[in-house]
């Protein structure tokens, strides 16, 4: 009888070599004496935008794919923005969840945001932390490779008026950064969901018991892994697989509800 192969001992090692490339890659990027919290921002943007792989530069260049000191950088697909309050909670855990000290944390973290980027502009890193709108950065490719969103005030005025006139700050977000817009997609984007969105999403799908990852990434749209990822750590949610191989799909359910039935 054919021994089933081990799916956590291969999910803990494949796990161990990422962070063992992206801690390579921030040391190189950052330097090795980088304080914590810097790094901390950094790693926190960087893993919202950027899958960090090994690879060569070719004569064929890829959109939304830069190479950078032997390392592959390729943009992930979703909202390349992050919540500054969000971004606080990550940095500075469980002391600024307060919202009476959202205000003090506010000030410390653009502070770290102008240290990180004379680190990053100190080791002629091709990165840099910007703030495109009130209460949202992103990790900024200065090449170009990658690409990111205009400043709000760069952007064409017809563009701003649809922003004042948007019903809601979701709309006026989704309309920044979609710009510039194809002229053949006329379809309207799924609205951006944020942390608590996406809590809600989870929640009300897993009342009746388990269900698949991907259906619930799907679920929640067109939010950042860093958030869909947040919102589960929230929840505080148990993941298993089911079946081995190519068949085997994972799941996950609400604490204390992995036995139920129901799952898809």
């Amino acid at each position: 009888m054919s021994r089933q192969p081990d799916s956590v001992s291969r999910v803990r090692s494949h796990l161990a070599r990422r962070a063992a490339l992206e801690s390579e890659f921030f040391t190189i990027l950052l330097g090795p004496d980088c304080p914590h919290l810097q790094r901390k921002l950094f790693d926190c943007l960087c893993d919202a935008q950027l899958e960090i792989g090994r690879g060569k530069a070719t004569k064929q260049r890829r959109r939304g794919q830069l190479h950078w000191s032997g390392f592959r950088l390729t943009s992930r697909v979703g909202f390349p923005l992050m919540e500054e309050a969000e971004v606080i909670e990550i940095v500075y855990g469980a002391a600024a969840e307060a919202s009476t000290a959202l205000a003090k944390f506010k000030g410390r973290l653009r502070s770290l945001q102008h240290a990180v980027n004379d680190r990053l502009m100190k080791h002629k890193a091709p990165f840099h932390v910007k703030r495109p709108a009130p209460g949202w950065l992103q990790l900024e490719d200065m090449t170009g490779a990658i690409g990111s969103t205009e400043p709000v005030e760069n952007l064409p005025k017809a563009v701003q008026q649809r922003m004042d006139s948007a019903t809601s700050l979701d709309e006026a977000l989704e309309i920044y950064v979609s710009y510039p817009a194809k002229k053949e997609d006329t379809q309207p984007s799924p609205r951006i969901l944020n942390c608590a969105d996406c809590e809600s999403v989870l929640q009300n799908l897993l009342v009746s018991g388990p269900r698949p990852m991907s259906d619930l990434r799907a679920a929640c749209g067109n939010c950042s892994d860093a958030t869909f990822r947040r919102a589960q750590k929230r929840l505080a949610l148990v993941k298993f697989r089911q079946g081995y191989g190519a068949a085997g799909l994972w799941f996950a359910a609400l604490p204390g509800r992995q036995d139920t039935a129901g799952a898809d």
